[in-house]
């Protein structure tokens, strides 16, 4: 129907086709499937992912592929011995580049509330030297910025407190967001205020409507887990006073 003669169907792809094909008439795969098209959801072993077709920072459609992976596991998803028997999910890994602004990125994003589940286990106090590294940071920042009692400091993903802690130390007002219920625990017992929440556009109108007004906010590491680029930055200044400052 195409013009093609038998010959012309070489080719690896036409072979994958032919075995498909081969394996349906077998009744090993259902007829029934079809191609899932990209930046439609996706699930891999019970891991739903997807495929984005458009730069998570400036929107635009030219993304070049720079190095495609083999299928990685989830990071932090450590299995307990019980579970060493099960498939682990592996996610595809691409790297691609906009040709618009130049931002390289990943194409594939898991679902976030798979990654940051009850069972997260990653706890930012578990590392010392991190823990010592954050108060010399907030001692700096206490300076600079001439924080006192009437400041407040807000931390996107702010974890078991590991930074939100020196401020509260020096008597400084501090408000933590994170999604992950063991690390969340860790801070309230602390006596941080935290919402255990995504922190996006919505969390940061109703807080605002709350009258929370940052003077200082902190999101470190946070940017790279981020789909959603632009929204997280609007959420940013929705949330920061005038004179307010983002450490990022």
């Amino acid at each position: 129907r195409h013009g093609r003669t038998a010959e012309q169907f070489v080719g690896s792809a036409f072979q994958r086709i032919r075995r498909i094909k081969e394996l349906q008439q077998q009744n090993v795969l259902d007829v029934r499937l079809r191609p899932t098209p990209r930046g439609e959801s996706r699930a891999t072993h019970g891991t739903t992912w997807t495929a984005t077709k458009t730069c998570r920072a400036c929107g635009g459609e030219r993304l070049e592929e720079v190095v495609r992976f083999a299928k990685l596991p989830l990071a932090d998803m450590l299995l307990e011995e019980e579970r060493l028997v099960d498939e682990e999910p592996l996610v595809p890994a691409t790297v691609v580049r906009c040709l618009s602004c130049q931002l390289v990125q990943l194409r594939e994003t898991v679902s976030r509330t798979e990654l940051f589940n009850a069972t997260y286990p990653y706890f930012s106090s578990a590392s010392a030297g991190w823990v010592e590294h954050n108060r010399r940071n907030a001692e700096e920042l206490i300076a600079k910025r001439k924080l006192n009692g009437d400041s407040l400091v807000v931390e996107a993903a702010c974890n078991d407190g590991y930074l939100l802690r020196h401020f509260a130390d020096r008597g400084i007002r501090t408000l933590g967001v994170d999604p992950a219920a063991g690390p969340v625990a860790e801070a309230r017992a602390l006596g941080i205020d935290v919402r255990e929440a995504f922190f996006n556009e919505a969390l940061a109108h109703q807080l605002r409507s709350e009258g929370v007004a940052a003077d200082l906010f902190l999101a470190n590491n946070v940017l790279a887990h981020v789909d959603d680029l632009p929204g997280f930055v609007r959420s940013i200044a929705t949330i920061l006073r005038p004179d307010g400052q983002a450490v990022i």
